[in-house]
């Protein structure tokens, strides 16, 4: 009967290891199959929110040609420019500065409009063949500029630590937008880009 209790005694313990030693590679493969499945789910979010990023900023970037292209129509382009400006900056996480050129081939003057929603006031300077106007604009404000000059002219427009150069003619009628654009949906994108086109 001694005996007999005593494989029984044993019997138990030997089944005990066991199913400590079953529980432990359960949570061991359970924290190596999390480990895994966390990163590929980071690295799909840092991928989709890129992605949005990357369409937030083109489409921006779209209305602002599209509502630049108005102003062979319109005389309150810089107006839409305002507005639509300020609703980018309070819907979205985004910083805009932009530039609207205009030429005109009959009148031969030049407008420039500047726009600064980069969350901060700041130096701006822009410098048209030699004739400057500085001023430091406001947050969220706009400024317009009237030049006159005949053929070419290489305007120059510093805005806080950046600068941005542009070749016109003023011999007909033409527009150019500048945009800087930073938006953060998850991740802060920044973009750059002029278009420019004659009629």
């Amino acid at each position: 009967m001694e005996i007999m209790a005593k494989r029984k005694k044993e019997k138990k313990q030997k089944g005990q290891m066991f199913i400590i030693a079953a529980i432990f590679m359960i949570v061991a493969i359970v924290m190596i199959k999390n480990s895994i499945g966390t990163s590929a789910i980071q690295e799909e979010s840092r991928f989709q929110a890129s992605n949005t990023a990357d369409r937030t900023i083109e489409n921006v970037r779209s209305e602002y040609s599209r509502i630049a292209a108005l102003a062979q129509f319109s005389s309150q382009t810089g107006g839409y420019l305002q507005d639509f400006s300020s609703e980018i900056r309070h819907d979205m996480d985004s910083r805009i500065f932009y530039v609207l050129v205009l030429t005109n081939g009959t009148t031969q003057n030049c407008n420039v409009t500047t726009g600064n929603y980069l969350g901060e006031g700041m130096n701006v300077s822009v410098n048209a063949s030699g004739t400057v106007a500085s001023a430091v604009m406001k947050d969220m404000s706009s400024s317009s500029t009237v030049y006159h000059t005949t053929g070419s002219m290489l305007l120059l427009v510093k805005y806080g630590g950046d600068a941005e150069t542009f070749n016109l003619s003023t011999t007909g009628n033409s527009e150019m937008i500048f945009t800087d654009i930073t938006i953060n949906s998850g991740l802060v994108k920044r973009e750059l880009d002029k278009s420019q086109w004659a009629w």
